[in-house]
């Protein structure tokens, strides 16, 4: 009877201490879960002020494996909120030789698989605008679960382009307007173009007087690359981006100058040819693209068309022989080809001497006259080397190496 009553006594007390462990069990998963849910709370009202953080804790505390690399979306220089430091920390990154981001996908608040002025836009739209939330994981952490590198959506209602120019060798001084047309109003724009830097030599962009000018943009960085092996130009500009931010923008509209390219072209640049200033996805590193960004920090890729630059032999009319002199030896250089089989002229619109479009005997003739009998002058490009005023059928196939030219 004894040993029965203290088997009872026994199995009774092992109960009520199982009951009481599942109790304080019950208990502690019931604070667990009401501190999720005070935490999910204070973070919809949450702009930068740290609640966070403990989120890691509380993750350990209930068992989840915390895996290598989780993140909070827009929380670039992860210190577990998001504010303006993270968009002075992803400027710096992109224009300052600042560090990276821990986490790379972090800094990318807007999921388009890049880190760009378009994140740097949705942040300051969420911290300061009430803006959109940024994509998983955010507000809490967690991996990335979208694929990386998206390239953005073209958007066919905003075009960037640069004019054609017809230029010389050793031309200096050039301007190429970088045009804007756009239905829509932006809130930032990244330009990216590539050039070979033997035929034109890029100088800075310039934003004087221009649609970004006039509008007031508050960011604007630029470099500029005439590196043989990596040449490059890239623009980039936020219209609003001290505090208090705003709604600034850039506005819309028909072929607005957003800003103007300083060029020039070496003295020794071949020609003729052909050679394109382009508009590309992206140069630099850390990338910088072509991109324009709408509210939300949305990227899009415009149209874009880039400038063609003609470089032109230039010639002195009459200087037959190409020697940078107008003497008695061009018109004997001109009869020895005409009537003895002689040497082509290197330039036939320099044996031109009249201008005619023909090359006879009439053009030695005009030269003689002119320097012996007073006659009239050759016509442009005269006396210095320049390009022919008069479209014909002449040929010039060797670039004047005289000065001027």
């Amino acid at each position: 009877m004894v040993g029965r009553k203290f088997t009872e006594e026994k199995v009774n007390a092992e109960k009520v201490n199982a009951e009481k462990v599942n109790a304080e069990k019950v208990n502690a998963e019931k604070i667990a879960t009401e501190m999720v849910i005070r935490r999910r709370r204070v973070a919809r009202g949450w702009f930068g002020r740290g609640v966070i953080a403990g989120l890691f804790v509380l993750s350990f505390a209930l068992g989840t494996p915390v895996e290598a690399q989780q993140f909070i979306r827009a929380d670039a220089n992860a210190d577990g909120n998001t504010n303006l430091d993270d968009v002075v920390f992803i400027a710096a990154y992109l224009y300052a030789d600042g560090p990276a981001p821990a986490v790379i996908d972090a800094a990318d608040a807007n999921d388009d698989g890049f880190v760009d002025l378009g994140d740097i836009q949705m942040i300051l739209e969420l911290v300061f605008l009430g803006g959109a939330f940024p994509p998983a994981p955010f507000p809490f952490p967690g991996t990335d679960p979208t694929a990386s590198l998206v390239a953005p959506a073209p958007l066919a209602t905003t075009s960037l382009s640069l004019p054609d120019l017809d230029v010389v060798p050793g031309a200096d001084d050039l301007t190429l307007p970088v045009l804007l047309s756009s239905v829509d109003t932006l809130r930032a724009i990244e330009i990216a173009l590539v050039h070979d830097p033997a035929a034109v030599v890029l100088g800075s962009f310039d934003v004087t007087n221009t649609i970004l000018g006039i509008a007031g943009v508050e960011y604007i960085q630029q470099e500029v690359s005439n590196d043989p092996a990596d040449p490059f130009a890239w623009l980039s500009v936020i219209a609003d981006f001290s505090t208090p931010v705003t709604w600034h923008f850039i506005p819309g509209g028909n072929d607005l100058p957003v800003a103007r390219l300083s060029a020039s072209i070496p003295f020794g640049a071949s020609a003729p040819q052909v050679s394109t200033i382009a508009f590309v996805q992206s140069v630099d590193d850390p990338p910088k693209r072509t991109v324009v960004v709408r509210t939300g920090g949305e990227c899009r890729a415009p149209v874009t068309s880039g400038g063609a630059i003609s470089i032109e032999v230039t010639f002195t009319r009459g200087d037959t022989n190409h020697d940078c002199l107008l003497d008695i030896s061009d018109a004997v250089f001109a009869v020895g080809y005409l009537f003895q089989g002689g040497t082509m002229p290197p330039c036939e619109d320099a044996a031109d001497t009249n201008n005619d479009g023909i090359l006879n005997i009439a053009d030695p003739i005009y030269l003689l006259n002119y320097l012996f009998q007073e006659g009239p002058a050759p016509s442009a490009p005269f006396p210095l080397p320049g390009l022919d005023p008069d479209g014909d059928a002449l040929d010039c196939a060797v670039q004047s190496s005289c000065a001027g030219g």
